[in-house]
């Protein structure tokens, strides 16, 4: 009867796969499952570095609407308004240096959005806030 171990150890990883699943689902979503990355690339435009950016979802649903503090963003590059786009005061209720990030659109799991600037010194890019998508 040595199907009855290996059966019971096959029933044992199985219900720690799916207790880790399990947990990993359950975790709350927040602003910090946004994670923004940047790098310089090495190229130049206009006499001034080029860095890219790379902005993340590590949860596991999507996250919306989501905005960045970038007080004193500018940049020698365009930059698509659909990707990355400094907001007016008068948009975010009177507070400066916010910018949203695709739109306002769902950023998904894997799917990560990226743009370029350049300018002397990089720009400090942080998470502000964003909304939670999971239904």
């Amino acid at each position: 009867m040595k199907t009855m171990p290996a059966c019971r150890d096959l029933f044992i990883v199985l219900v720690l796969l799916l207790s880790t699943f399990g947990q990993g689902r359950s975790q709350p979503c927040t602003r910090d499952s946004i994670k923004v990355a940047q790098r310089a690339t090495g190229e130049r435009s206009h006499g001034v570095p080029v860095y890219e950016v790379e902005i993340s979802n590590g949860c596991i649903c999507p996250q919306s609407t989501v905005l960045l503090r970038c007080r004193g963003f500018s940049t020698a590059l365009t930059v698509d308004a659909a990707v990355f786009l400094p907001l007016p005061p008068a948009e975010t209720g009177g507070v400066h240096g916010l910018c949203v990030v695709n739109g306002f659109r769902p950023i998904f799991p894997g799917l990560p959005i990226k743009f370029q600037y350049a300018r002397a010194s990089p720009v400090d890019l942080t998470v502000d806030s964003c909304k939670v998508n999971c239904s």
